[in-house]
């Protein structure tokens, strides 16, 4: 309900002053802000609570027309340890001088710990001449232990300023550092704060980052919600309740230069101070050193064998749990396909544990997860993570060759395209389609995406072979530029005709581009446009 009230103040403003700017005003709303007092909710509100506080728009008015007006805030910004400072305006509307006094609150923690004092003032009181200005200054020094966020306040006279800053931490390569807090949602009334955020410089050559949670309340639940320097999520991670995964990481390998944000939240009732650890050594226990599947490009009715190594830096044996979440790649993004687990002894030094899995799925790229858990007698460790990817081919097969019969996948400007298939659904109509690679799961199929300029119907016969069928004549006089092309069989009269189904289509290639023609004028540009030229088979083979 705050938004419509405060709109509604600013257009009364306006009204009555039609030459104010935006910034004019939202000084004037926020310089004659006041805190809520004490009676409303048992103790006086802090900015961090209520910003500047209860709109008063008449205290507003007054400001504009006769009172004092002053910069409404003082973000120092992402700093590290250091003294900065800043000059502010006071500006008298009135026809009389007036001395005011300058004071500065303590710094706070957002979950409401004294700091102590880090601000002080140039002066403790100042005098500003009837419809002129005058000028104070404000120095902080923040201190060399501080990390995260906090705030406090400057006050002039009657005026509250709201002053923030954020504190970053700087992480270097082969370092562990530890970052401590409290969160109490839902235990007081007015420090009631469910999230507390962290800057993180992560420096240039670290190949290993984990982040990790260990909360003196065992049955709080908490959240860690780690952010790159995009602002994408790169992982979530849990407190939960304690008695299970009571420490859980978020580890990156190779992670990015420059400000990632940690985000540590409580998501119900909790009480509890904790250490938010950052460990750029690898690891200090356990270090998986490879993940692959074998093999990468797997038939439906094959095996798939995931391979671990993980060394173990311990002197002493280690028991420890491998969990392996699988995603497809869709049009959508990721989605959650399966999972699989196994476990074992880990001796000290190299060790290699194996999981197996049916891929009798859908046909398309996968991407696989691994999280590594031991356990010390105390607690559950996610100690690493690592991905790896693989495809699953279709038990139909799709064939591109030439007017000759010879199977192949490169044209030039002259030849013709044949399609012929096997292993399809009997008696069953298909529309062909070319498409630039890469074509994923529940992609759309664009026919000004179809160099071909038509798609041609096939129907199955009894065994649910297609015959070689000319799907392209390739113009004698096309452009020598090449496009790599997937050529899909789109099953008709089922749900999701038009978009490709690995359940229902058949396609010439999955892992890799499965032709490589001249692109025609015309399509060239759609293509380029699009920014899908030679570029989209590379970022498939990259995910």
């Amino acid at each position: 309900m705050a938004t419509p009230h405060v709109a509604g103040a600013a257009a009364l403003l306006l009204q009555a002053f039609p030459g104010a700017s935006p910034d004019l005003i939202e000084q004037a709303l926020k310089n004659s802000a006041r805190q809520i007092p004490a009676e409303d909710v048992g103790s006086n509100v802090t900015v961090l609570a209520c910003g500047a506080g209860r709109v008063n728009v008449t205290a507003a008015y007054e400001a504009l027309m006769e009172g004092i007006l002053v910069e409404d805030e003082w973000f120092v910004g992402k700093v590290g340890p250091g003294t900065y400072s800043k000059t502010f305006t006071v500006r008298n509307n009135g026809a009389t001088a007036v001395t005011l006094a300058i004071s500065c609150s303590n710094m706070y923690t957002t979950w409401g710990a004294d700091e102590g004092s880090w601000m002080s003032a140039s002066t403790s009181s100042i005098t500003v001449p009837a419809n002129g200005a005058a000028t104070f200054s404000v120095t902080m020094t923040v201190p060399a232990y501080a990390n995260g966020t906090y705030v406090g306040w400057i006050n002039v006279s009657s005026i509250t300023i709201p002053v923030s800053v954020n504190v970053v931490k700087d992480i270097a390569p082969n370092t562990v550092d530890t970052l401590q807090g409290f969160v109490d949602e839902g235990y007081d009334e007015v420090w009631t704060y469910d999230a507390v955020y962290y800057t993180l410089n992560v420096g240039a050559g670290i190949t290993s980052m984990n982040v990790t949670l260990n909360a003196s309340n065992l049955y709080s639940d908490l959240l860690v919600i780690l952010f790159n320097p995009n602002g994408t999520v790169v992982g979530v991670g849990k407190w939960w309740s304690g008695e299970y995964y009571s420490w859980f990481g978020i580890p990156v390998d190779n992670p990015q230069p420059g400000d990632w944000r940690v985000c540590v939240m409580a998501w119900t009732s909790a009480l509890t101070s904790y250490n938010l650890t950052i460990n750029t050594t690898g690891s200090d226990v356990l270090e998986v050193t490879s993940f692959t599947a074998n093999p990468s490009v797997v038939n439906q009715t094959d095996i798939l064998i995931f391979t671990m190594d993980i060394t173990n830096k311990m002197p002493y044996d280690i028991y420890a749990c491998a969990y392996i979440n699988i995603y497809q790649l869709t049009v959508d993004g990721r989605e959650y396909a399966d999972y699989t687990s196994t476990e074992g002894t880990l001796v000290p030094g190299a060790n290699t544990l194996t999981a197996t899995w049916n891929p009798n799925r859908t046909p398309g790229d996968y991407v696989a997860e691994l999280q590594v858990y031991y356990f010390d007698g105390i607690q559950n460790v996610r100690v690493t993570e690592k991905t790896t990817t693989f495809t699953i081919l279709p038990s139909s097969q799709v064939v591109v060759m030439d007017a000759n019969g010879t199977v192949k996948s490169a044209f030039a400007p002259g030849e013709s395209i044949y399609v012929a298939a096997m292993g399809l659904s009997p008696y069953t109509a298909y529309k062909v389609w070319i498409q630039p690679d890469p074509v994923i799961e529940g992609q759309a199929l664009d026919l000004a995406r179809d160099p071909s300029g038509a798609q041609e119907v096939v129907v199955t016969d009894a065994n649910g072979n297609v015959q070689p069928t000319l799907v392209w004549s390739i113009p004698p006089n096309a452009t020598p530029t090449y496009a790599r092309y997937d050529v899909i069989l789109d099953k008709q009269g089922v749900d999701g005709t038009g978009f490709y189904n690995g359940d229902d289509d058949g396609i010439n290639s999955i892992a890799t581009y499965g032709i490589v023609a001249p692109i025609p004028e015309v399509i060239t540009v759609l293509l380029v446009s699009a920014g899908i030229v030679a570029l989209a088979s590379r970022l498939k083979r990259e995910i």
